[in-house]
């Protein structure tokens, strides 16, 4: 996929033909993908997002950083589902 708004979660701005590992996604039971971000589900029922945030709406975390790579959202407890 691409890469330019760091979507892939690699901590690059590269685009990739073939699916790229995810730092600290190991655990991950679902995922959800937009344009330009992603985010996981993962065991613990915590959810990590990462890509572009420039509107501050995407990634839910109320800042409007570009997420060069999975974070955690310390807001978010007991998820059950990402969408």
């Amino acid at each position: 996929g691409l890469g330019h708004d760091n979507q892939l979660g690699d901590d690059s701005f590269a685009s990739s033909n073939v699916p790229v590992p995810v730092p600290g996604t190991n655990t991950a039971v679902e995922i959800t993908t937009g344009q330009s971000h992603s985010c996981v589900l993962l065991g613990d029922n915590s959810v990590k997002c990462w890509g572009e945030n420039a509107t501050g709406t995407k990634l839910g975390d109320g800042d409007f950083d570009y997420k060069h790579f999975p974070v955690k959202f310390m807001t978010l407890a007991n998820i059950i589902d990402v969408a």
